[in-house]
């Protein structure tokens, strides 16, 4: 009797053990299931960039046929103002709002176009049949600023007040020319970011940084100088800049940058570079980054 209970119980050990115990069989299946589940992530969040690139891609073609179809819409109305041999001065004053307009527009058009170029160079939903949008619409803006071109000489020769008026225009482009160059500068301005990374030392001989408190030099807190010498720094694009090579010890950021806006990478006990994860936030106290290494 005593040697039957310990074959039962034997039995119900080593099936138990079976049943707990994962076969090569089982761990493969288990493995390639993690893996499909992997792949499975990775496919939805493709789809979730293509998606939201493809908004992007034909809002941009929108607003794009919009300026066309306003540019198409002055132009007619021009047309029809320029079958009076002389116009009136309210006549010459809506013209010259419209063709302002009408240059503005294009010229927004151009830089909009330029911009979609490249970003579909770049983009993970770029192909030759989007490339051919883009291309189409750029000869519709070409074929456009010739009909204008055609239009300002109609007018040049049926009105000899539309002379002044172009003076006028032109002016206006000028002056407008250079109000986009000085926004552009502010905005490449606004975009450019300056670093600099060393140790305690070489940031104090470079007057970047000065001690403060502690005893004998221990202790002590570094601070960034108030008029440290600009020249010293790196000059990043700061919409194009993620990372930033360090490779020391380690690193902690002197000037004011909000915590969750980057982190460090690299193996333990070591730090390869810098990881700006979220730029606009990271740069909005300062476009002065200022890295002490150890």
């Amino acid at each position: 009797m005593k040697v039957l209970l310990f074959c039962v119980a034997f039995g119900l050990f080593a099936f138990s053990c079976g049943e707990l115990a994962t076969s090569p069989k089982e761990k493969d299946l288990q493995d390639q299931l993690a893996k499909l589940q992997s792949e499975n992530k990775n496919l939805k969040k493709q789809e979730s960039e293509k998606d939201e690139a493809i908004k992007s891609f034909v809002g941009t073609l929108n607003e794009i046929s919009v300026n066309l179809e306003l540019i198409k819409q002055k132009e007619n109305i021009i047309s029809l103002a320029a079958v009076d041999v002389e116009l009136n001065s309210t006549e010459i004053e809506s013209i010259s709002r419209d063709i302002l307009l009408i240059n503005e527009l294009m010229d927004k058009n151009r830089r909009t176009i330029d911009l979609l170029n490249r970003k579909l160079s770049e983009s993970v939903i770029y192909s030759e049949e989007l490339q051919q949008v883009i291309d189409n619409f750029t000869l519709i803006v070409d074929r456009q600023e010739t009909e204008i071109n055609q239009l300002n000489e109609q007018l040049k020769k049926m009105s000899s007040r539309f002379v002044l008026l172009q003076h006028s225009i032109d002016s206006l482009n000028q002056a407008n020319q250079r109000q986009q160059e000085k926004i552009a500068e502010h905005e490449n301005m606004m975009n450019t970011g300056y670093y600099i990374a060393g140790t305690a030392g070489e940031l104090t001989v470079l007057d970047i940084i000065s001690s403060a408190g502690g005893v004998l030099g221990v202790g002590g807190i570094y601070l960034v100088n108030e008029d440290f010498d600009k020249e010293e720094f790196n000059k990043v694009v700061i919409s194009e800049t993620r990372k930033i090579p360090l490779n020391c010890r380690s690193a902690k950021l002197l000037s004011v940058h909000p915590s969750f806006s980057y982190k460090f990478d690299g193996p333990p006990d070591y730090i390869n570079n810098l990881i700006i994860t979220r730029p606009r936030e990271f740069w909005s106290n300062t476009k002065y980054l200022v890295v002490l290494k150890k």
